[in-house]
């Protein structure tokens, strides 16, 4: 990595091209979120269900901090989240 912008770009691409290959990340997490709610029996909101998935990854770079698919994922994760929770609807 050259620079934080760097890796925050990296992160804006993985978002592209993970939407065009598996849909919307909108309603994947609505989806998930559904799913995490039925298993917790409480309502999770897919914000959340982003911010989840980011837990995983700060939990993954604990044991392997070199691993840059993981800092991609975990931006990218957060800044889903971001865009969900601060979506006026």
């Amino acid at each position: 990595m050259k620079s934080p912008s760097d890796i925050l770009r990296q992160a804006a691409d993985m978002i592209e091209i993970r939407g065009k290959q598996y849909g919307d990340y909108n309603k994947s997490f609505e989806i998930n979120a559904k799913g995490l709610g039925l298993v917790i029996d409480k309502e999770v909101k897919p914000f959340q269900s982003s911010l989840i998935l980011a837990i995983t990854k700060l939990t993954r770079l604990f044991h392997d901090p070199k691993n840059k698919d993981s800092w991609i994922d975990l931006l990218a994760y957060i800044a889903m989240a971001a865009c969900m929770a601060l979506k006026k609807d």
